[in-house]
């Protein structure tokens, strides 16, 4: 846009640059776009006025203060492309899209035209609905009320559709039929893509895996109808709220609901070559985010400590250690020195856990002995879980406390010793019997012989934690293996950084409402007690959602809104905060491709990697806006055996990329029999409202109505959500539905001529047409309730069947004569095909006396 400013700091000039503008230049330049004019490299500055919407902190003194959220409006181009889908083994999007409009062109009429008599004309619509200001006092292309139509397109009235349509092909697995086994309102669903299906022999290809919930158990179902039904995330069957990230080639799950007890739970694929690529370890594991350390003993599974000479492992998914003083060497000194030597297990790419105690052994000025036997295949892998990878063994001199590396042995590659750069390949002469050690033959052990201690690697500088921030405490005895501290919370993200983030976090048994903490890089399941993050806040007030965009962690909290810094990964800060910008629920927040949208009591927002955008603070006051909110999960905390989360307000917000809109659903509590919507338009940047957007029944009995998830987009770009015993997604599908009851009422016009009266002749509505229903048309003067009908035997009404037609309705007598303003109402019943191209008033001023 030649010198157009970069507004929205998003690293390029586009059409979100255009928020600032005044309603005439923004106009003007959504015409060229609408054209299909626009071009990138031409200067449109002249177009537009300095100014730009802010939205970050003050620093006054050091301190931190709020900034109250602009109060500017998006302006945005079509954006068709998919929002960020958490695949497994990916990171989120951290790109913005944009976008230059199709050639299609749109061009307005004039909007007077005529002598003494005037043709008023009204063909451009997508103002959309504007509630805060006076009927009178708005544009001429925004309106009183638009009800379940959408103003998508500029110049065109077409029906809004519902969230209904099942076209997808997509369905989760098996509900419960009552809302005791279903998860608290928006809450349970979750939609990612695998290279694998979930057949017990997965399958390669292109699979869309839905997660959603029954009971204590997360269930996926695959888009080739393959379902799994045992991954249990919670140790309760009602009042759950399932939490869901994908990530490092898994899904985690874990229940919000901190008064149950059961840890957070993983769905990990594993996909590798084993044994220098004899070996194929390949399927779904299903259990803890993290494993538990090795078993110290004989039974399968286990890990045991050797002496002397090496024996062949004989149980399933178990392995010997040989650690052998022997020969002359720098190990221990005259009179001897006691070793204690530890085994942990690696697993999902890198991941290592505690340190369990293997056995001592004395060394007098000797060399150390090392070699391993494991038995492994893929129907019983080593350790019992197909994650594990391998393992590290790890040595401390008696009278220090310090832990160094030993040897790390891995099951794809071999075995090396500390100071080794390159792995000794397994000897598989005893493939037969699914035993793997290293050896020229099947009865030769080749041991790796250690001189002297290597003291170089501990676990804290292979790790970047210390092994006690995530396990217990590692013993001295074989008593028991250390085991994950228990770690909970109430939400989660991933951030750009492949770090994941959890707020509300239930740490050891300890709840920490304003925590947030943060994994190690690449490594989803792991977060060490010292990765935390203080809160910017010291009111102590929960942390609600945490959300992700680009380099920033939303941190929301019920009455306010945290940007937090994540590009500094040894520093993160808090780059910004908001009033009332706060959430309740995880369902009032989406990620989209242009920013995180969220919905409250004061409105619907969006921030845009560096301001709080206000889609609603020129179009709606509180009271017009209608929403009201609650958190079902501190409501279920109050009491988790009974329906006490039923009366609460549970507003849901989604985003459309078929149809570029943002969905608000105003209430999916347990109780609300509401099914109404504000839908809001991205291109055109206009509100609509839809009353019949979906399916919601209240039996009369708390808690046995219609519960509904939380909105999620599917690869194919449906927005989609579940309902209460409903095995199919339900879809959001702009003009989906066969009829629909519609409401269009323009605003108060005045013609311009405030003060002097007008009469007016006819108007005349050119429209397209079902071939069953068609709506009525009614008026209204002076600010009166457009509830006028027209003259019957003088007007030609709406037909079915037709296409571009002509539409003239005439007032009767002298009803609206001498009248000062007049509003146009259209409504009814009509087919989905139905759609209003231009409104046009013939009538005339009167003289001033």
């Amino acid at each position: 846009m030649g010198s157009f400013p970069d507004y929205n700091d998003d690293e390029g000039v586009n059409i979100l640059d255009v928020i600032a503008a005044p309603e005439e230049a923004k106009a003007a330049i959504l015409k060229i776009i609408a054209e299909g004019n626009y071009d990138p490299r031409k200067d449109y500055s002249n177009y537009l006025t300095e100014g730009v919407a802010e939205g970050g902190i003050r620093e006054d003194s050091g301190n931190l203060e709020y900034q109250e959220i602009s109060q500017a409006k998006l302006t945005a181009n079509p954006l068709p492309s998919l929002p960020s889908i958490s695949n497994v083994g990916a990171t989120p999007f951290s790109g913005s899209i944009s976008k230059s409009a199709v050639p299609g062109g749109f061009q307005p009429l004039p909007q007077v035209a005529g002598g003494r008599k005037k043709l008023y004309q009204l063909s451009q619509f997508h103002g959309g609905i504007n509630q805060k200001s006076s009927p009178r006092d708005i544009s001429d292309n925004e309106c009183q009320e638009a009800t379940n139509v959408t103003l998508s397109q500029i110049g065109k009235i077409k029906t809004l559709g519902t969230i209904a349509d099942t076209t997808n092909g997509l369905s989760a697995a098996t509900l419960a039929s009552t809302n005791t086994d279903i998860p608290l309102s928006g809450y349970g669903l979750y939609i990612f893509k695998s290279s694998f299906s979930l057949a017990s022999t997965p399958i390669q290809g292109d699979w869309t895996i839905i997660a959603s919930s029954d009971g204590h158990d997360i269930v996926l179902k695959d888009s080739g109808g393959n379902t799994v039904t045992d991954f249990i995330f919670s140790d309760q069957d009602v009042e759950n709220a399932p939490v869901y990230y994908a990530a490092g080639s898994g899904l985690y799950a874990n229940d919000a609901n901190l008064l149950h007890t059961e840890d957070r739970t993983a769905a990990i694929l594993v996909n590798r070559s084993d044994i220098n690529g004899t070996v194929d370890t390949l399927g779904w594991s299903y259990g803890k985010a993290l494993l538990d350390s090795p078993d110290n003993g004989t039974s399968t599974s286990d890990v045991t400590m050797e002496n002397g000479t090496l024996t062949d492992e004989s149980d399933n998914g178990s392995a010997s250690i040989l650690i052998n003083p022997n020969g002359s060497g720098n190990w221990g000194a005259t009179g001897g020195v006691t070793y204690s030597f530890y085994v942990s297990y690696l697993f999902d790419n890198g991941c290592e856990t505690g340190l369990s105690f293997l056995g001592t052994d004395v060394c007098t000025n000797e060399k150390l002995d090392f070699n391993v036997s494991l038995k492994h295949e893929n129907a019983n892998p080593f350790g019992g879980n197909k994650r594990i990878e391998g393992m590290r063994i790890y040595f401390r001199e008696a009278g220090s406390v310090e832990r160094y590396m030993l040897a790390e042995v891995s099951l794809p590659d071999g075995v090396k010793g500390a100071l080794d750069s390159t792995y000794t390949p397994w000897n598989t002469a005893d493939s037969g019997s699914n035993v793997y050690d290293l050896g020229s033959d099947a009865s030769t052990p080749v041991n790796i012989v250690f001189e002297s201690p290597p003291e170089i690697y501990t676990y804290v500088a292979l790790n970047g934690y210390y092994a006690n921030e995530v396990y217990d405490k590692s013993p001295d005895s074989p008593s028991v293996a250390p085991a994950p501290h228990h770690v909970r919370y109430r939400t989660a993200t991933v951030g750009a950084n492949g770090s994941v983030f959890i707020g509300c976090v239930m740490y050891r048994g300890k709840i920490k409402a304003d925590s947030m903490m943060y994994s190690m890089p690449n490594k989803p399941g792991v977060f060490p007690e010292l990765n935390v993050f203080d809160s910017p806040s010291s009111d102590g007030t929960p942390i609600t959602v945490l959300s992700s965009f680009r380099d920033k962690i939303l941190q929301f909290k019920q009455d306010a809104l945290y940007v937090i810094n994540i590009s500094n990964p040894t520093q993160f800060y808090t780059e910004a905060s908001f009033r009332n910008c706060g959430v309740m629920n995880p369902c009032q927040v989406f990620q989209a491709p242009f920013g995180v949208i969220f919905a409250n009591v004061f409105g619907c927002y969006i921030y845009d990697g560096s301001k709080v955008i206000s889609l609603t603070s020129g179009k709606y006051t509180d009271v017009n806006w209608n929403i009201s909110e609650g958190s079902v999960v501190d409501a279920s905390d109050a009491d988790s055996t009974s329906a006490a989360n039923d009366a609460i307000n549970v507003p849901c917000v989604g985003y459309d990329p078929r149809s570029q809109s943002i969905i608000v659903l105003k209430d999916i509590g347990d109780d609300s029999t509401n099914t109404e919507s504000w839908v809001y338009n991205i291109g055109t940047q206009s509100w609509s409202e839809g009353t019949s957007m979906i399916t919601n029944v209240n039996n009369g009995t708390a808690g046995t109505g219609t519960r509904h998830s939380n909105f999620s987009i599917s690869p194919n770009g449906y927005l989609s959500i579940i309902e209460a015993d409903t095995e199919a997604l339900k879809n959001y599908k702009l003009g989906g539905a066969s009829t629909q009851s519609i409401t269009y009422i323009t605003k108060d016009l005045d013609f311009g001529l405030p003060s002097q009266t007008k009469k007016i002749f006819k108007v005349y509505v050119t429209y397209t047409s079902g071939s069953s229903n068609v709506p009525t048309a009614t008026y209204g003067v002076d600010g009166a309730a457009p509830t006028t009908g027209f003259d019957g035997s003088s007007s030609t009404a709406f037909a079915t069947g037709q296409t571009n037609a002509v539409a003239t309705f005439i007032p009767s007598g002298t009803a609206a004569t001498g009248k000062k303003s007049f509003a146009f109402k259209i409504n009814g019943t009509v087919d989905k095909e139905f759609e209003i191209n231009d409104i046009s008033i013939l009538y005339r001023a009167r003289p001033i006396k």
